[in-house]
């Protein structure tokens, strides 16, 4: 089964189509707009950005408030310049009670169902990266990577199912005399299925492999022990927890600084008050 959502107009644009002598006044008639600004105003393909359009409210323009035009989240704000926009399809895995994949979950390696039955979820896994502090265990909820890619095995078999679609994403699991039964719906994009035939699981993550490339092999150094914290506050911390490994005699190859070693937590800079030895790291 599948399911879409069309793409359609902004109401604004629809207003502004209906007042041909604005329109004709209008220095940025006839340019294609290509999305929504924070403030309101029509971006267009030239980059200019055009003023906000006064029509009378209508129960179509409200809708830009409710997450069809553009949705916040605190104080940013996620515009949608084609509307509201949807794909969904169901897969199911025949003869199959057993699902495994689509990570990063703080969920058991057999997927639950999520139809709220005996051991299941109320909720859908989510597919979303998200850089979560301290987040609860034995949920759906999305985390950091998210992959999806998912395979059913039994002992008569393994097969796959890769759904290529980067945006947003949802996917229920509910279980049958039939088999296991998925919907995978995602906010946007195309109907992109690769189904992996299997018939073994070698023969699954060889067919998913030759999708999305192989892994180059690791250096030697790279499969050692790694030390990696959050928070090193600065140059002597780091210093301080490297003696204490030289002390009790445990070897490592690499400790990793996460982002307070930059420059306001900005990516590709450095914090030269806090690490002034910047020579002696690596990036």
């Amino acid at each position: 089964m599948f399911h879409f959502e069309h793409r359609r107009d902004h109401p604004s644009k629809a207003a502004q189509q209906e007042d041909a002598g604005a329109a004709a006044e209008d220095p940025n008639s006839g340019k294609k707009i290509v999305d929504w600004g924070e403030d309101g105003k029509p971006i267009y393909e030239d980059g200019t950005v055009g003023e906000v359009p006064a029509p009378a409210a209508t129960p179509a323009e409200s809708e830009a408030e409710d997450g069809v035009w553009r949705e916040n989240f605190g104080s940013h704000v996620d515009t949608k310049p084609n509307g509201p926009t949807s794909v969904s399809t169901d897969i199911t895995f025949h003869g199959f009670s057993h699902v495994y994949g689509i990570p990063e979950h703080a969920s058991t390696l057999s997927l639950k169902t999520t139809d709220n039955s005996a051991g299941g979820y109320a909720d859908p896994y989510r597919l979303y990266n998200l850089d979560v502090f301290e987040y609860e265990l034995d949920e759906p909820m999305a985390l950091y990577g998210s992959i999806p890619y998912m395979l059913a095995h039994s002992e008569a078999g393994t097969v796959g199912a890769f759904w290529h679609n980067p945006t947003e994403t949802y996917v229920d699991v509910s279980k049958d005399g039939e088999g296991t039964h998925t919907r995978w719906i995602s906010e946007a994009g195309i109907v992109d299925l690769m189904l992996l035939p299997g018939p073994s699981a070698k023969h699954v993550f060889f067919q998913y492999a030759s999708l999305t490339g192989g892994q180059a092999m690791p250096p030697m150094f790279a499969i050692a022990y790694h030390q990696c914290r959050w928070n090193y506050k600065d140059e002597t911390d780091v210093f301080r927890v490297d003696a204490k490994f030289e002390e009790h005699n445990f070897p490592y190859d690499v400790l990793w600084l996460d982002i307070e070693h930059t420059d306001g937590k900005r990516y590709f800079t450095w914090d030269s008050a806090n690490f002034p030895s910047a020579s002696w790291f690596r990036i």
